[in-house]
């Protein structure tokens, strides 16, 4: 019997709009021919692969019990079994690009009202001011102010500039 690795398991091929699929196994028809057990996984690969690797776990327990094609029950069990552990892990993908949405928004948010900040500053973002003295610290204000507030400080009185 030949066996495959754990990562040759996982190996899941697209089948385009059909999604991914995983052929594992062999079957009885119902005409009575033998097929190729194929397993369609769904349209994301991550869940996909997790299905695949159940399926193939399954299968090894099968071939190990002496069986060598699926029957119904199997095929039943496998589903089941799939189906639950799948969907926590689709609701976990999708949560997380719902907070990664959230974390967009918010940074969206966070750069317009730092845009707002730099509009109402007196200050130009980056301009140093010297504290040394008053004068200074005005001078430094005043060529940094947009024409328009040039004036409006110049009206101020000298010793609260």
């Amino acid at each position: 019997m030949k066996t495959k690795s754990s990562s040759d398991w996982m190996n899941v091929t697209l089948h385009g709009r059909q999604g991914y699929a995983k052929d594992v196994g062999k079957y009885r028809t119902v005409a009575g021919k033998l097929a190729y057990k194929r397993f369609w996984l769904g349209s994301e690969l991550e869940p996909a692969r997790f299905a695949a690797f159940t399926i193939c776990k399954a299968w090894a327990a099968i071939r190990a019990s002496g069986r060598d094609l699926w029957e119904q029950q199997d095929i039943d069990g496998v589903k089941m079994m799939v189906e639950g552990p799948a969907n926590l892990m689709k609701q976990a993908l999708q949560g997380v690009a719902e907070r990664q949405e959230q974390v967009r928004v918010q940074q969206e948010q966070i750069d317009r009202h730092q845009q707002s900040i730099s509009e109402l500053s007196f200050m130009v973002t980056g301009a140093t001011v010297s504290t040394e003295t008053g004068s200074s610290f005005c001078a430094t204000i005043s060529t940094n102010l947009p024409r328009h507030h040039k004036h409006a400080l110049a009206a101020l009185p000298a010793h609260s500039r």
